[in-house]
């Protein structure tokens, strides 16, 4: 996940969603994957994709009882 950020972080977003989405398909409970996965996607203005994310984001976040933690863009990314 780390790794994927960077590569995020960096601008490389199709090799960021390609580390990140082997995270997720690896470890389906690393819930911030999803929230760096979905950035990368918006990143690459793949909207419809990141949408898709940062839902299932939320869903996870909600599960954990962590719903304040959610950070506002992916409340403002997810409508």
């Amino acid at each position: 996940n780390d790794y994927g950020l960077l590569l995020q972080q960096a601008g490389l977003n199709k090799d960021a969603v390609n580390i990140l989405t082997l995270v997720i398909k690896n470890s389906p409970k690393r819930i911030v994957a999803y929230l760096n996965v979905a950035d990368a996607y918006w990143s690459e203005g793949d909207k419809k994709a990141a949408t898709q994310y940062y839902k299932q984001y939320i869903s996870l976040m909600e599960k954990n009882n962590h719903i304040e933690k959610i950070p506002q863009r992916v409340i403002d990314r997810s409508s």
